[in-house]
């Protein structure tokens, strides 16, 4: 599996309680930070 598909898949799992899928503000702040 490519390293970088398991990560976005990772991150995929860490949704807000209403279902907001927060991943895409995770990679944006750890690659802004």
């Amino acid at each position: 599996m490519n390293a970088t598909f398991a990560v976005v898949m990772r991150l995929r799992d860490k949704t807000l309680p209403d279902g907001t899928d927060v991943s895409g503000g995770v990679l944006v702040c750890r690659l802004t930070a």
